[in-house]
């Protein structure tokens, strides 16, 4: 059964919209509670009004193989630069793809995507902060190619008010995008965090708001997380992901920030999926 339900996810991984891949590997590892956070290059992907808060520019790499499906990859690339004061602009590359065997012959087919994202962001005084994300979209199977386009809208709040450390956030997923004439599932997503002792501890949660294809109901789904510098530049994360677990750690070692997250996948019992990122600053 779970050989046909991973054959069955081989062109969901490739095909399916990006809302549930939690790109980078330290938000995963945080259980995808990130929005309220969005403080590093992933806030192109997860909130980009977050590059308000970068303070160099930044590029990374993450490659993950989810649940350990053979020729299944996802990869992520990005650039992230602070412009003028108190705002940001940065690119990103989403790359799915699957090769299946077909027939009784084996026949090999290879499916893939692409999300390539233009992100930019400013602030409204000191705290609040927007952003938008443009996306265009590029599907490739041996039966069809198509394009499409698609936008993101994010805000996010940081500041003393009502608590000191406090900041949160909120994404608009998915507006106004489709391929092919078929749209994808639009997704509200809110998230907040707390941060103490000078930053070295982060928690956070996220709630997302959508409607899967397919589906009449919306569905409600919650992520909680947390990152702990442990040691100077040694990072801790711990997360619940909806059900599933996730967990992580990190280091910077002067210009480069090396992450690994691990996720276990409970509700199909489908085997653990791994992400390892990095990040260079400039």
């Amino acid at each position: 059964m779970k050989r046909g339900f991973l054959l069955l996810l081989y062109p969901c991984l490739c095909f399916c919209t990006e809302i549930d891949l939690k790109i980078g590997a330290r938000p995963q590892g945080m259980g995808g509670a990130f929005v309220g956070v969005s403080d590093d290059s992933n806030a192109i992907y997860w909130n980009p009004a977050g590059l308000c808060l970068i303070s160099s520019g930044e590029v990374s790499f993450m490659h993950a193989n989810p649940f350990s499906c053979e020729n299944t990859y996802i990869d992520w690339v990005s650039i992230a630069q602070p412009f003028r004061r108190s705002s940001g602009v940065g690119i990103g590359l989403l790359y799915k793809s699957a090769v299946l065997e077909e027939g009784r012959e084996n026949n090999k087919s290879r499916m893939s995507d692409s999300c390539f994202i233009i992100s930019g962001a400013s602030s409204i005084g000191n705290s609040v902060m927007y952003g938008v994300n443009i996306k265009m979209f590029s599907l490739s199977s041996k039966l069809e190619k198509e394009k499409g386009m698609g936008f993101d809208i994010g805000l996010l709040y940081k500041g003393d008010f009502p608590i000191s450390g406090f900041s949160c956030g909120f994404m608009y997923r998915n507006l106004a995008s489709s391929i092919k004439d078929e749209e994808f599932p639009k997704e509200i997503r809110f998230g907040i965090s707390k941060r103490f002792f000078d930053e070295r501890l982060i928690l956070s949660s996220d709630c997302s708001v959508k409607r899967d294809v397919n589906k009449k109901e919306e569905d409600i789904r919650w992520y909680n997380g947390f990152e702990l510098m442990a040691l100077k530049n040694i990072f801790l994360r711990l997360g619940y992901d909806n059900g599933d677990i996730g967990c992580g750690l990190g280091t910077i070692i002067k210009r480069y920030c090396i992450d690994y997250s691990f996720l276990k996948e409970e509700e199909y019992g489908l085997p653990d999926t791994h992400r390892f990122a990095l990040s260079i600053r400039f």
